[in-house]
C-alpha cells in the first residue's frame, strides 16, 4: 500500500520518524514525504501535487498536524481533504 506523508515545524524530524515507524509496522510503502518549516509554506499545495502525481492510498499526518490544519485553515483544509478523499486517498493521523 503506497502512502505519502507531510510534517512541519520544529518537531518535523521526530514526527517524520514516527510516521516512518508507523508505515513500517503497517506494511505501507512510504513513496513520498515532505518536511516543511511551517504549515503555510506550500504544505497544502504539496499535498495536492503529491496525491495527483504519486496516487497513494494514504496521506499520513501527525495528530498534532491534522489538528493544526483543522484549526488554522478549516475551510481550505476541508476543500483539500475532500479533493484528496474523492481520489480514494484516506487521511490517516498517527
Amino acid at each position: 500500500m503506497w502512502a505519502i506523508s507531510c510534517v512541519w515545524g520544529v518537531s518535523a524530524p521526530e514526527a517524520a520518524a514516527r510516521i516512518r515507524r508507523h508505515c513500517d509496522a503497517a506494511g505501507w510503502e512510504l513513496v513520498d514525504e515532505a518536511t516543511r518549516g511551517s504549515v503555510g509554506d506550500g504544505t497544502l499545495g504539496w499535498v495536492l501535487g503529491a496525491v495527483e502525481w504519486k496516487q497513494p492510498k494514504r496521506l499520513i499526518l501527525t495528530r498534532e498536524g491534522l489538528a493544526e490544519l483543522e484549526r488554522e485553515f478549516p475551510e481550505l483544509w476541508g476543500a483539500v481533504r475532500g479533493w484528496v478523499e474523492d481520489r480514494g486517498v484516506s487521511v490517516v493521523a498517527v
